[in-house]
């Protein structure tokens, strides 16, 4: 799901600097006499820094911490499909490296098992091996395989995964302690010089620079705790999961993502800021995962237009959309339509600063919600409650033949199910718990979370069903299998193939 977002709007690998240091000058003063006596303007005036004679010195430093992350995974599929992993979403590993590994034309169409690789980049930030990486980098890759900077490779466990942040914590072990790096206590700020080193396209120890673009970028990625860096240091398939360093060695940011309408480099790169990282990381190292607050509702931007018809002076605050029944929101009274303006002394000034301010929050603990209700300002107390996790509340996915056949991978829809994905206690149904990238399904626009409420005119409610509903159209030699599937409240069929 995430690559499909991801590509949709462009965003994918590649990147490249764009180096400049700008000596700021008057030139408002002097241009011409003061009129009516009043005092000249002048335009800012900068001292211009010095521009690093090198880098030689910083990556030295940093450069035995950074590792090469090799991963693999048996798979199975059509002897002529490519080899990448279907779970291993392809953010920096593209077309160019699934041509490369991909098998020779005309194999028999039958189901073979066989190994896809995928490669990334990582770096240590323990000395007894804890290395920091990009959840998607790992997928659910069976073996791991970390190389270090002096080429020893050492296999790697996975100690705990953040989908939400795109983050992962591995573990190697080895008998000596090993080099690593900090993540830096105060963030870059835009313009600052950032160093990326990492693996593009498995060229191991590649070192990049650039500058910070931009703060608090957007990429459509998977949940709403983004607020990415924005960089133009060089980044390519294979550097996803290393590190973006300032000029004194400490970790700015984790090099996730890339925006390319073409494919090619246009010089903008993402990585999750280091404020971010150092929280989830530390989570995962002491529990193996990451527990955050839990409100219940959705919510949009607050637009001048909806907040001039709304009848306010201003757009500050996130408008709520919906309030999920049940929900801590819901327990406290909040409703549609409610701008939530502060969460106990914090501001909540757009759209994305509430998801932030509510996983902060511990489950149990209770936070004054300020909101705007048709013009007036009310506070309302609320209990928070625990994010569902995604991964438990839709269980272990049925790898059935139906879902090797229909690329969907699908699970009961549980209470907890519901509650994540936001679907309603009426709808019944089997969830897609995932989606085959290369598969009909993907092409079609089928993604986690859709519910399939149908197999042609049959209702479904168990995977169990959905199974024999596609084994009797195949007995009755059916080309294809009609699924009506589900999306909030609104509901539309889909043709998937059946193979011969």
């Amino acid at each position: 799901m995430i690559k499909s977002i991801l590509k949709s709007r462009g965003v994918r690998t590649i990147a490249w600097p764009a180096l400049a240091i700008v000596a700021g000058v008057g030139i408002g003063a002097g241009i011409a006499p003061a009129l009516h006596a009043t005092t000249a303007l002048t335009a800012p005036s900068v001292s211009a820094p010095a521009m690093p004679a090198s880098f030689a010195a910083v990556v030295a430093a940093v450069k035995p911490a950074v590792v090469h992350i090799r991963v693999t995974q048996r798979v199975e599929g059509r002897s002529g499909d490519d080899g990448a992993a279907p779970t291993l979403p392809e953010r920096f590993f593209g077309d160019d490296f699934r041509r490369r590994f991909s098998p020779p034309p005309g194999f028999a169409e039958r189901p073979t098992p066989r190994r896809a690789t995928g490669l990334g980049s990582g770096f240590l930030i323990e000395a007894d091996g804890h290395v920091v990486t990009n959840n998607h980098v790992i997928g659910d890759a069976d073996r791991i395989v970390v190389t270090l900077n002096e080429g020893r490779e050492l296999s790697a466990t996975v100690v705990g995964r953040d989908a939400r942040t795109d983050l992962a914590l591995l573990k190697v072990n080895e008998n000596r302690p090993l080099p690593f790096v900090r993540f830096a206590d105060h963030g870059p700020q835009v313009g600052d010089w950032v160093v990326a080193v990492g693996s593009p396209f498995g060229l191991g120890n590649t070192v990049t620079a650039g500058i910070v673009s931009a703060h608090g970028r957007s990429v459509g990625a998977e949940g709403p705790y983004e607020g990415f860096l924005q960089i133009d240091a060089p980044i390519n398939p294979g550097s996803s999961g290393g590190p973006a360093f300032n000029l004194r060695g400490e970790v700015v940011g984790v090099n996730t993502a890339i925006f390319t309408p073409s494919g090619g480099n246009v010089g903008i790169g993402f990585a999750v800021p280091a404020e971010s990282a150092k929280s989830v990381i530390m989570a995962l190292r002491q529990t193996g995962r990451v527990e955050r607050g839990w409100l219940g509702v959705a919510i949009q931007e607050l637009t001048p237009p909806l907040a001039e018809g709304l009848g306010l002076a201003d757009h500050k605050g996130a408008l709520v959309s919906n309030v999920t029944p049940g929900s801590p929101a819901a327990r406290a009274g909040l409703r549609a339509g409610d701008i939530v303006r502060r969460v106990n002394t914090n501001e909540v000034a757009s759209v994305k600063d509430l998801p932030r301010l509510i996983a902060e929050l511990k489950d149990g603990s209770e936070a004054r919600i300020e909101v705007v209700r048709e013009g007036k300002s009310l506070v309302t107390t609320v209990t928070i409650g625990a994010l569902p996790d995604r991964s438990a509340a839709t269980g272990p996915a049925k790898n059935g033949e139906a879902d090797r056949k229909l690329g969907l991978a699908i699970a009961p829809l549980t209470p907890e199910a519901r509650l994540a994905h936001g679907i309603p206690r009426e709808m019944d149904g089997v969830l897609v718990a995932a989606v085959r990238p290369d598969s009909v399904a993907a092409e079609e626009g089928l993604r986690p979370g859709d519910v399939v409420t149908a197999v042609g005119a049959t209702p479904v409610t168990t995977p169990a069903e959905l199974g024999s509903a596609v084994a009797r159209a195949e007995q009755e030699r059916k080309k294809t299998v009609v699924l009506r599937v589900a999306r909030r409240d609104q509901e539309r069929y889909v043709a998937l193939p059946l193979p011969a």
